[in-house]
């Protein structure tokens, strides 16, 4: 609903004389339905209003002007959103006084998509991955893990030149749509949120990881137990051999012998070659194992409760809380864009971390590859038989061959970023505020239609209450317990008789 339709509905509840002046019609500014940008130009008699004519109160609940046409700088409880809530219909923000329409902190809105089963094709990048003492697996999460002092947060999938991991790191073999409902978060998010209230931080990647959870269950083949193990890749050989006295060689043979149920037969003192071929290059060796990465080692915020191992469904709300700046910014580049002043209602639903999967992997039986779709064979012989002389290649005896048939487990989402300020704008004739987003509908919370009072916060937690009356509003901020009466057609704030009863 336009000004000029909330105007011509104020007339007609109040019965204003036609000495009430009628606004100029105006063209629709670009950037979504029911933006509430300015027109160029204002007739004369009925004044914008600039920054210091906006209703705002301070951290002691003192009002900082009396006019009540325009409140700002409160968010509602319920969807947690930032509000900017016009009281007379009429009111217009001057087009030349920078007051901005997005907000210093994010929401997020999320649509789970599909779940998929799929294998893995390479890994993320396609360096060589010698052998090591230690395993290890960089998980195709939002952002990097904090395995190391030195490691930065970054997002993990522009750290590798990555636009997308579908059809490049994973092979998609089934899809089922998931029919999920859109998510909106309802905390403000912003850079330094951890520090400065681990409270709100941990509220943020609950609501978050329980919106996940509801949809990645143990019934859905979620698996949050397991963790993949590279153990090597080379990729211009085919074969590769190791002795038995080479300390890299132990964890990885423990490993195999365990998931295998069997052991390698040993002489004592007598060292062993193993050697392990693939049909054609590269040669990679990937595991699952039952265990995880520690909490310190998985999250950059907080770990869940009780202290737990990795999570992908945590890690990607913990990615999203601690992220948020990093997350933005991606999305707004992924769209050509620079800033959110660039966003419109055409270009918004490009304005998205487009197609994340929260993955897991499913629980290995026995031994089995999970990259590539190759199978591995490990075969094992002594330096020396059982006489003494040396033995060569034709001696080796095949231990296990790996089939290379892992299933990866992958839920696609979808992340929009949101920085808008919800304008409130009341209708007198359904006495009902209507909410209007500063570049599309689409981005607009559920619950906020059809609301004829408006339960609010500030940003330190204190509470405004915003109802109607006989004649207008009645706002009460219960920090200082004070009440004011707003009346239609004047907008000023003004002391009620209920802050001094008879």
């Amino acid at each position: 609903m336009s000004n000029k339709q909330l105007l011509d509905n104020l007339k007609k509840v109040l019965g204003l004389t036609p000495k009430y002046e009628k606004l100029d019609q105006r063209p629709r500014v670009l950037g979504g339905v029911g933006l509430s940008k300015m027109p160029a130009k204002q007739k004369e008699g009925k004044a914008c209003l600039k920054s210091t004519d906006l209703l705002s109160f301070d951290d002691a609940g003192k009002p900082s002007t009396e006019n009540a046409q325009i409140i700002e700088g409160l968010f509602d409880i319920n969807t947690g959103r930032q509000f900017r809530v016009f009281l007379d219909p009429a009111a217009e923000i001057c087009p030349d006084s920078k007051i901005s329409h997005f907000s210093h902190n994010t929401w997020y809105k999320l649509q789970l998509k599909n779940q998929y089963r799929a294998t893995l094709k390479r890994l993320v990048n396609e360096y060589d991955a010698p052998i090591s003492v230690r395993t290890w697996w960089p998980p195709f999460d939002l952002l990097t893990c904090p395995l190391h002092p030195k490691h930065k947060i970054l997002i993990l999938r522009a750290y590798y030149d990555l636009s997308t991991l579908e059809d490049t790191v994973y092979k998609m073999l089934t899809q089922n749509e998931l029919n999920a409902p859109a998510f909106f978060s309802t905390v403000p998010l912003s850079s330094g949120l951890l520090k400065k209230s681990p409270e709100q931080y941990k509220r943020a990647v609950e609501e978050i990881n329980n919106y996940f959870c509801s949809y990645l269950t143990a019934a859905n083949q979620y698996n949050d137990s397991s963790w993949a193990e590279l153990y090597f890749r080379y990729g211009d050989q085919t074969e590769f051999e190791i002795s038995s006295w080479d300390s890299k060689a132990k964890q990885i043979i423990d490993s195999t012998e365990e998931r295998e149920g069997k052991k390698i037969p040993r002489r004592d003192e007598v060292e062993q070659y193993y050697k392990w071929t693939c049909a054609s290059e590269p040669l990679t060796y990937c595991a699952v194992i039952d265990q995880s990465l520690s909490a310190d080692e998985a999250y950059w915020g907080i770990a869940p409760e009780p202290l737990g191992l990795y999570d992908s469904r945590w890690k990607c709300a913990d990615d999203l809380a601690i992220g948020v700046d990093l997350i933005s910014d991606y999305a707004l580049k992924s769209a050509g864009l620079n800033s959110m002043d660039d966003v419109n209602a055409s270009n918004a639903p490009q304005v998205k971390f487009a197609d994340h999967f929260i993955h897991c992997f499913e629980k290995s039986d026995g031994v089995q590859q999970f990259i590539g779709g190759k199978d591995i064979s490990l075969y094992w012989r002594d330096k020396y038989d059982e006489d003494g002389n040396p033995t060569t290649d034709k001696d080796y005896q095949l231990f296990t061959t790996i089939k290379g048939d892992g299933i990866t487990h992958l839920w696609s989402l979808d992340i929009y970023p949101d920085k808008g300020i919800i304008d409130m704008k009341f209708d007198p004739v359904n006495a009902k505020f209507i909410p209007m987003h500063p570049v599309t509908p689409d981005l607009l919370p559920t619950g906020l239609n059809d609301l004829s009072g408006l339960n609010m916060q500030d940003k330190n937690g204190n509470l405004y209450a915003l109802t109607l009356s006989a004649d207008g509003f009645r706002l009460h901020c219960a920090l200082t317990g004070k009440i004011w009466d707003i009346r239609h057609n004047e907008y000023i704030l003004i002391d009620s008789a209920s802050n001094n009863p008879a």
